[in-house]
């Protein structure tokens, strides 16, 4: 399910009861002031720490992405919504056309995540592509790799591109 759908539905489900806990305990305790003003000082402090959890959970996804080439924590995850796109092919790559092939010598680069770049935000940072600057433009290198493959992976790869 979507992030962000469940983010609002918590978000707004949790003031939701924490407003209906709030009229139940001024309804039932009329006749008892101080016993009201301590259930509503205890919502309220629990709404209080119920919203900057939401603000500190906000927070974590907006502005911390990190990479551990798995996707298991939601900061993985994250930094690979922010840098990973995957060409048609499903490699983290530019799409090759014809047009750019035509002429060129091509070098196929393949391996697991440190080829594919885990941890690297930028493509244009791997050595992948660092080595086809270094080529010059009679070249053109393909990055085939994806974070956990091993040689078989490797070599179908090779196979089947």
């Amino acid at each position: 399910m979507n992030y962000w759908f469940i983010y609002t539905l918590v978000l707004v489900g949790g003031v939701g009861l924490f407003a209906l806990l709030f009229m139940l305990a001024r309804r039932q305790l009329q006749q008892s002031t101080q016993r009201r003003n301590l259930v509503e000082n205890l919502l309220v402090s629990l709404l209080m720490t119920f919203l900057t959890l939401m603000a500190l959970e906000l927070g974590f996804k907006l502005f911390f992405a990190q990479s551990d080439s798995f996707r298991y924590t939601l900061a993985s995850q994250n930094w690979y919504e922010r840098y990973w796109q995957e060409n048609s092919l499903g490699y983290r790559d530019v799409e090759w056309t014809p047009e750019k092939l035509a002429g060129k010598t091509k070098v196929m680069v393949v391996g697991d995540s440190f080829v594919a770049g885990s941890g690297i935000a930028d493509p244009k940072d791997r050595f992948s592509n660092q080595l086809g600057r270094l080529l010059g433009d009679n070249y053109v290198v393909f990055n085939v790799a994806s974070p956990g493959w091993d040689t078989v992976d490797e070599v179908e790869a090779i196979l089947n591109y």
